[in-house]
């Protein structure tokens, strides 16, 4: 099953350990860094401007300000990952976005035109207000229609551009309205592995 799908199943089903790859062992910070910004509407006005190095342990993953990819090149799929501390205390806010790709270019992200069980298509999702230790999360929102552009990819860092329009969740299924993000970046460094908890 494509990574972006594993992603958003694991979430949704609240399956926080185990889903994929591993976490560096150890205490204080993995060198990878990164920044992804954009801003939206549908939970309100806001806006993501996450700037930081990934902690080494799982606490400190969830509770931290961090944002970093990993490049899976048997898949040809990069995975952008930022994480905030939510509003609510002891919970975290998770920007995930998917690229099926390891060269630039534009990629277009239609919910109608691409197989999610059978592909790994492209993919921006918003987490909101996930518990840092249990499994519910409080709003789900994705982009149904839009854009990713990979503008810069190296062995350790990839850069880009997204943007695109869709819906939000509540925890229960029920529609909240339109998704709307805007002027979308990510600069980031490359992590061995997603961590387990994701």
């Amino acid at each position: 099953m494509p990574l972006a799908r594993v992603t958003l199943l694991c979430s949704i089903l609240a399956i926080s350990i185990g889903c994929s790859g591993g976490t560096e062992p150890g205490g204080g910070s993995i060198t990878t860094s990164g920044t992804v910004a954009y801003g939206f509407t549908g939970l309100g006005p806001d806006s993501w401007n996450v700037t930081g190095a990934v902690p080494a342990n799982d606490a400190e993953q969830r509770r931290g300000t961090w944002s970093a990819a990993h490049r899976d090149n048997s898949a040809a799929v990069v995975t952008v990952i930022s994480t905030r501390p939510s509003s609510a205390l002891n919970h975290h806010d998770q920007t995930l976005i998917s690229i099926p790709s390891l060269t630039t270019g534009t990629h277009t992200v239609d919910i109608t035109a691409c197989d999610q069980i059978n592909e790994d298509c492209p993919m921006i999702e918003l987490f909101y207000g996930h518990q840092n230790t249990g499994v519910l999360f409080q709003n789900y929102c994705y982009v149904h229609s839009g854009s990713i552009a990979i503008t810069s990819i190296t062995d350790s860092r990839v850069m880009g551009t997204f943007s695109g329009t869709g819906r939000c969740y509540g925890s229960g299924g029920f529609d909240m309205g339109d998704f709307v993000v805007t002027n979308g970046t990510f600069d980031v460094g490359y992590l061995s592995a997603i961590p387990g908890w994701i």
